[in-house]
């Protein structure tokens, strides 16, 4: 499909005039506060230092971003768009080979890595003229953006990151990790909009009859998702360890119901299961949670006041927080159990965990 200039009336120039003059031409030498809005002095450095086969990168990204962005956002959300993606399956093919394009024309499991690492350690002292348009020159929520960034686990996000990358570009029988992940998606989206999108078999009608024996029908045809939806009984959840320990219940559900794996087949790639089970990648995360933790209670504070107090230490530089500590490493390992118990549901079934196949 064709985008309409009207749709992108305002897109080009922003990028044929700030975007890529800045991320393809600016140098160190030239830098400064009159000439830059995306970057600043220390992230250019940073991304200067990544090697001459990578200082590239954030051009091509710029100039991948003005050619595709947008037809990538019409064939989203246009309704008038010829590729019009109505169904999970088209969704999940659509992202599958737009990001494994992505990945391979920007060589981001290479480069795409190197870029991330140096973004990670310029971002705790990021300070631009885009920044300052962000916060509408509010001295107190760009104050409060400098706080996060120095104090958030930045140096862990970006580690994390590039080990996320790793994964994604694992040599798969698909292509890459990428692409088994998105085929998985899209064979699940498609069971779920057999089930609550189109309800194929009529499955609420056997509802509405309590027709016990036409629901199990319907279940045991193993191209819906009523099962887990039907036998789980969720709850409310007030905090992210219930919500994710509520989702794991779905997850189980699925992965270990041994009839329909006979059926339909396993979904479970072996490179989802490297990546879930990558303890270095979640320890990473870990710090990342543990550190948004710590800046709870000023968040809170600002959100409350609409400004942080001059006396504001943060936790882990006070003697006299111990508690406030204690509490954040309980929550950081109670987060990560659920969560990693959600996405791995494979591995919680009683009756041992679901053997990964190469997809």
């Amino acid at each position: 499909a064709v985008v309409s200039t009207q749709s992108t009336g305002d897109y080009n120039p922003f990028f044929e005039k700030m975007v890529i003059p800045e991320l393809c031409e600016m140098t160190t030498d030239k830098i400064n506060i009159y000439n830059s809005y995306l970057l600043d002095r220390k992230c250019l450095e940073e991304m200067e230092n990544v090697g001459p086969q990578c200082r590239k990168f954030k051009c091509q990204l710029a100039h991948y971003v003005k050619e595709h962005g947008p037809r990538i956002i019409y064939t989203l959300f246009d309704q008038e768009s010829e590729a019009t993606i109505d169904t999970f399956t088209k969704w999940a093919d659509f992202f599958g080979k737009e990001l494994s394009a992505a990945f391979k024309e920007l060589e981001m499991c290479t480069c795409g890595k190197k870029f991330l690492k140096a973004a990670s350690r310029c971002a705790p002292f990021y300070y631009s003229n885009a920044l300052f348009d962000v916060m509408s020159g509010y001295a107190s929520d760009i104050g409060t953006s400098a706080l996060l960034l120095r104090n958030w686990d930045l140096e862990a996000a970006g580690k994390a990151a590039v080990q996320l990358i790793d994964h994604l570009c694992e040599q798969t029988s698909s292509g890459m990790c990428i692409n088994s992940l998105t085929k998985v998606a899209g064979r699940v989206g498609l069971c779920i909009e057999n089930s609550y999108v189109k309800d194929v078999h009529g499955f609420y009608d056997f509802v509405e009859k309590d027709d016990e024996e036409g629901m199990i029908g319907v279940m045991k045809k193993c191209d819906t998702a009523w099962y887990a939806g039907s036998t789980v009984d969720g709850s409310y959840s007030s905090n992210y360890v219930e919500y994710f320990n509520n989702l794991a219940l779905y997850t189980n559900a699925w992965y270990c119901d041994e009839y329909c794996q006979e059926q339909r087949g396993i979904f479970y790639p072996c490179c989802m299961k490297d990546m879930v089970r990558d303890k270095k990648m979640w320890d990473n995360v870990h710090k990342v949670v543990e550190s948004h933790y710590r800046l709870l209670d000023v968040i809170y504070r600002i959100v409350d006041t609409g400004n942080l107090h001059s006396s504001y230490i943060p936790p882990e530089h006070n003697p006299y927080d111990d508690e406030y500590e204690k509490m954040v490493r309980r929550q950081g390992k109670a987060i990560r159990k659920a969560f990693l118990r959600w996405i791995d549901g494979a591995s919680t079934c009683k009756g041992g965990e679901v053997e990964c196949i190469d997809f």
